[in-house]
């Protein structure tokens, strides 16, 4: 892993938290407090110099810097709002330091694909503030440029950070990243509330975060990009059917794993390299879906997968048609000509599919295309 040694994060900590009513830097967030996994965000990414800017009971905090070894930063002008931690935090900044994070400790659930992704595109951009954004939304943390920590600290105008970036619009660069939880706060007991149910799926990436992996990460071309679509709303009504009759599947991980399934199409082996790339990008579960995508194994004995699930809404889309499995495969084979190893392993895989669709229908209790889009009976057999 890279070590970042020019760059500092600091973690904005010194507020009051008057609207939460709970001291927001101890409140928990999974198996740790909203602090240590701020900090823990940037030295998982290489940022090894992190900074706490502590001030509304700091003492309180103090513990768990040591815990994580990291310091503490007093401001002692807290009470005059978060911009006056900015400045303590970048008075504090070494000067041979070539940029800087800035995060409130109230956005806990930034993943550290979003940090990766400034750092690498921090390089085209050496003396730019860097903007991460989502479907348009500016988000947290921004990472800015020490060449603009003279100005920042002399800076007196209203309105905080948001008001001194956009005096510097034109330095500034959003970057887009899949990561709706940029946009995530936790200021209230409400939205604390939202923020511990997003915990619970925090491995997969939601159909939002999927479409910007698609477009804006991988650049999936358009067509792939509409099959994928199609696919995943063929497995999420499928999965809710199959809920109704009281299987438990996890319908945002079929929804995602459907939606990024052919991430790599194009390249050799590209289900193994589609869940290489989302193996590192943190989405395990859903990479241990598409990784086996291609061929399904129906199981017997056992309540249908999310995996068997995602491989079967692939199979009846082509393009972005729906259409029976006899049919898409019937085409497939017949197009092989003279090249009979690909045509026996094509039928081999129409037998694996129309085990699969039996187990589908012994669970639903009635036939696939009651489960599946109207346009499903209008595009079987000719």
């Amino acid at each position: 892993m890279t070590q970042w040694s020019d760059i500092t994060a600091l973690v904005l900590s010194a507020g009051y938290s008057s609207r939460m009513d709970q001291f927001k830097p101890l409140l928990p967030v999974g198996p740790v407090t909203a602090l240590e996994r701020c900090v823990r965000l940037f030295q998982d990414a290489g940022v090894r110099d992190v900074r706490v800017v502590v001030g509304h009971r700091a003492s309180e905090l103090q513990p768990v810097l040591d815990r994580l070894a990291v310091p503490g930063v007093m401001n002692e002008r807290f009470a005059e709002g978060m911009f006056s931690s900015v400045q303590a935090g970048v008075k504090n900044l070494q000067t041979a330091k070539r940029a800087f994070f800035l995060l409130p400790v109230d956005i806990p659930l930034v993943r550290r694909t979003t940090i990766l992704d400034l750092l690498a595109t921090s390089t085209d951009h050496p003396e730019g503030i860097l903007i991460p954004s989502f479907l348009g939304k500016r988000g947290h943390p921004p990472l800015i440029s020490t060449k603009w920590s003279p100005e920042i600290l002399s800076w007196e105008g209203d309105g905080g950070l948001r008001a001194f970036l956009s005096e510097h619009s034109r330095e500034c660069f959003e970057i887009p990243v899949a990561d709706e939880h940029i946009l995530m706060d936790m200021d209230t007991p409400d939205e604390y509330e939202r923020l511990l149910a997003a915990i619970t799926d925090y491995e997969v990436p939601s159909a939002s975060e999927c479409m910007v992996l698609l477009t804006e990460k991988f650049q999936v071309p358009e067509p792939i990009v509409a099959h994928a679509s199609t696919v995943g709303q063929v497995a999420l009504r499928l999965a809710r059917a199959l809920t109704k009759r009281g299987l438990t599947l996890n319908l945002k991980l079929i929804v995602a794993a459907a939606l990024l399934h052919d991430l790599a199409k194009g390249k050799p082996d590209h289900a193994s390299v589609a869940a290489a790339a989302l193996r590192d990008l943190g989405y395990p579960a859903v990479a241990d879906i598409v990784a086996v995508h291609m061929d399904p194994q129906p199981q017997s004995g056992v309540p249908i997968s999310a995996q068997e699930v995602v491989c079967f809404a692939d199979k009846v889309v082509e393009a972005e048609t729906i259409m029976s499995v006899e049919k898409r495969f019937g085409k497939k084979i017949e197009d092989c000509g003279e090249n009979p190893v690909l045509a026996h392993v094509l039928k081999q895989r129409l037998s694996n599919i129309l085990r699969l669709q039996e187990r589908l229908e012994a669970a639903l209790g009635s036939p696939i295309e009651q489960a599946l889009p109207t346009s499903f009976a209008d595009c079987g057999e000719d």
